[in-house]
């Protein structure tokens, strides 16, 4: 009985990659953002963030600004490599909108 266990707790954390990061691993980046920061970070705007990531980016996207978020600057542009400037502009017009809803969100 253990063993079937352990074959569907693996199952669920090999499934699980290729689901991008999980909301809570977005807000603990979200909250550990190194470099300045033009507003205070809170857990409020960093679950707000990690909603709005989960429904309005595909896996590899969330996976790219949670690694800028980490300060892995080099790995998120690799993950990027390869998109046209228009889908580059529309992700960037997606994260523009993903910080006012959420900055709106706390301040509200």
């Amino acid at each position: 009985m253990k063993s079937i266990a352990l074959v569907i707790a693996a199952a669920a954390v090999l499934a699980g990659c290729g689901a991008g990061p999980s909301d809570g691993q977005f807000v603990q980046a979200c909250l550990n953002q190194r470099g300045p920061q033009m507003v205070k970070v809170t857990q409020t705007m960093c679950q707000c963030a990690a909603s709005f990531a989960r429904e309005n980016f595909d896996p590899k996207l969330r996976q790219a600004l949670m690694l800028n978020m980490q300060g892995n600057k080099q790995e998120s542009e690799a993950l990027l490599e390869g998109m046209s400037l228009e889908d580059r502009a529309q992700f960037a017009m997606k994260q523009f909108g993903m910080v006012g809803q959420c900055i709106g969100k706390e301040l509200g």
